[in-house]
């Protein structure tokens, strides 16, 4: 999806009471914010994985 397609899509979705997945800077910061919160979710690369977080699934393109 291009941007000003998802961007679209999130503007209808808000006023649905929809607020779009948070987003990082860099996947440490995801890596952090999986190991606070509980229950979150992230999505990083498999060279930047290590024993702090547990693997849910994982894809090749």
């Amino acid at each position: 999806m291009n941007f000003s397609r998802l961007k679209s899509y999130w503007t209808k979705q808000h006023y649905l009471g929809r607020r779009p997945p948070l987003t990082m800077k860099s996947q440490e910061a995801i890596k952090t914010f999986v190991k606070k919160v509980d229950g979150a979710i992230g999505y990083i690369d498999i060279q930047n994985l290590d024993e702090s977080v547990k693997v849910l699934y994982t894809w090749k393109d």
